[in-house]
């Protein structure tokens, strides 16, 4: 079996071992409310949906900001995203910093070094118009 072979297959067993051993839940730092002074302003929320992907109409930003189920994601500036989007925000950051244990484990095998390519996260990819939302690829 050829090294980038063999890279790939860890690579997707990986992957999958952190989709699967990584439930999703919304971190301790988010708080659901009403209304919160912190929020940032409809123009940098749009801005910020945008370069992850998420849906960013100016109808949508504002029915989400609105909702009295949003959660304002203080981590982030104190953007107001939906129950879902804000899970799927927290698997992406996690699956973020668990690649960063792939990294170090191609890095630490100079076998695989070579024919190592790595990784990125592609947030916005699937979200062309910026309506629909984005999805995850690696």
């Amino acid at each position: 079996m050829k090294p980038s072979q063999l890279v790939a297959i860890l690579a997707l067993c990986f992957v999958v071992t952190l989709l699967v051993s990584h439930p999703v839940a919304i971190a301790d730092s988010t708080t659901v409310v009403k209304a919160s002074l912190t929020q940032m302003p409809v123009e940098r929320q749009i801005e910020f949906r945008r370069s992850i992907g998420f849906r960013s109409d100016v109808q949508y930003v504002q029915e989400v900001e609105q909702a009295d189920d949003s959660v304002i994601v203080e981590e982030m500036g104190g953007v107001p995203l939906t129950v879902a989007e804000a899970e799927e925000l927290r698997m992406r950051m996690d699956l973020e910093e668990s690649g960063n244990a792939l990294v170090s484990f191609f890095e630490s095998h100079p076998k695989l070094r070579e024919a190592y390519g790595g990784i990125y996260l592609e947030h916005s990819a699937g979200s062309e118009d910026f309506t629909s939302g984005g999805y995850l690829v690696l």
